[in-house]
């Protein structure tokens, strides 16, 4: 989106995104902290919501929480790994989600 109103910028930064914000912090800040007036949600959910009801903000969440209405700007990508754990054998449900992502899901998986 291009032409938009000139405001000041706006950091949304999640509480509740330790391991996303660690990842951010490493790959696009150079080790730099955040903003010291940025304000502070709780998830991925309280972030985009906070995004769009402040015009002028900006946040980070996972692409799959995109809308069409959201602006998203182009810039650098950061993936975080996905890590499956069961507590002893996997259920079958679980199963067939492990067996997906290895098999045919793979081609959805970044590396």
């Amino acid at each position: 989106m291009e032409g938009g109103k000139d405001l000041p910028l706006q950091v949304i930064w999640g509480k509740g995104t330790p391991g996303q914000n660690a990842l951010w912090i490493k790959e696009i800040l150079d080790g730099a902290p955040v903003r010291k007036d940025a304000l502070e949600a709780g998830d991925y959910y309280s972030i985009k919501k906070m995004v769009e009801a402040n015009p002028g903000a900006i946040g980070i969440d996972p692409v799959g929480l995109a809308e069409e209405k959201n602006n998203i700007p182009d810039g650098p990508r950061v993936y975080s790994p996905v890590i499956m754990v069961t507590k002893g054998a996997p259920s079958p449900a679980v199963k067939k989600l492990i067996d997906f992502v290895k098999g045919e899901g793979k081609e959805y998986i970044l590396n």
